[in-house]
This record gives structure tokens, sequence and C-alpha cells, in this order.
């Protein structure tokens, strides 16, 4: 929708930047969470070929990598969930 509004409306000239904010998981799985970590993969090839579609525009395609954050992906329980799993920290 951004690039085709550029079209639309003239901007094809001016500087542009995409952010995908992405996660290390993207490159090194997690064996703890594989959809996590096959949706950040999904999404850095993504953002790779987009770059490359864009190369000859001033549109510039950059992948963030947010630092770590104390959210561990591994203790999420689907909801109505009251068993532990194996990968679930015991301490808080």
């Amino acid at each position: 929708m951004f690039l085709q509004w550029r079209l639309e409306t003239g901007h094809t000239s001016e500087p542009a930047t995409i952010a995908m904010i992405s996660s290390p998981a993207g490159l090194l799985p997690l064996e703890a969470n594989p959809l996590y970590s096959t949706t950040k993969a999904g999404l850095h090839s993504f953002t790779l070929s987009l770059r490359w579609q864009l190369r000859d525009t001033p549109v510039a395609v950059v992948e963030v990598f947010p630092p770590a954050s104390g959210w561990s992906c591994r203790t999420v329980r689907p909801r109505g969930s009251t068993a532990r799993s194996a990968a679930t920290s015991t301490t808080r």
C-alpha cells in the first residue's frame, strides 16, 4: 500500500525508508518456539527480497533487531491451560 501510494501521488523521487521489525530468532532458530522462528525467518527473507527489488529507487529497506527483553517466548501457555511446559521456567 505504501509503494502504491507513492506511485499514485507522485512521490517516487523522494527518499523513504521501510523498517521491518525482526528478531535474531529469524537468523538463529529457537528450538523452544519453532513457529516464531519460522515467521521471523520468513520476514527476514522478504526483507532481503524487497531490498533487492527496490535497490534502484530512493526507498531504503532496513531490518531492525531490537535488544532482548525480559519476556520469554517459552513461558506462554494456551488460554485455560494449567499444566506447566517442560520448557517453562519455574522461577520468575
